[in-house]
């Protein structure tokens, strides 16, 4: 309802959150408060009417460019206080330059490396216990060249994650 696109990518995360569709959310978990956005920057009106009425915290690009990545990744930890932590990540968050194979590529997002940075900050000094990589577009990616560089972040961030 928030989401003219109707893509489905953010949706597992805003259920999560109790918010959606009822068959999705009866069995919600997740307290609004409890999730942080990390370098949105294309959000529809709607969405953001609802981060900001659900209290979800937000880390835009703009503050992640202010701060920096490493800053505003551990600012992001800061936020979410209580552990475990459930790391969702939406590759639409890279700037299409960087993955070109997404379905809503939007300029002036992170690179590969400031999303290695950040998410090796939450692998290492967080209490991440899962993982979710979302918004590749296979369909895109004939050659199966964007595929290896998700495979390989993938893998590193297994390898990373604080036991």
């Amino acid at each position: 309802e928030t989401s003219p696109s109707g893509f489905i990518d953010g949706m597992c995360l805003a259920s999560a959150a109790g918010l959606g569709p009822r068959p999705l959310i009866d069995a919600a978990r997740l307290s609004p408060q409890r999730i942080v956005l990390f370098g949105g920057r294309d959000f529809d009106p709607l969405e953001m009417e609802l981060i900001q009425s659900t209290g979800v915290n937000l880390i835009d690009m703009p503050a992640v460019r202010r701060q920096g990545t490493q800053a505003a990744a551990r600012r992001c930890l800061e936020a979410l206080g209580a552990r475990p932590i459930l790391l969702h990540i939406d590759l639409d968050v890279l700037d299409p330059s960087e993955l070109p194979a997404m379905d809503v590529p939007a300029p002036g997002g992170l690179s590969w490396r400031e999303l290695e940075e950040a998410s090796g900050i939450w692998a290492r000094e967080g209490e991440v216990v899962g993982l979710e990589v979302t918004a590749y577009n296979p369909l895109k990616d004939s050659q199966g060249k964007w595929a290896r560089p998700i495979i390989e972040f993938i893998a590193s961030m297994v390898k990373g994650v604080n036991r």
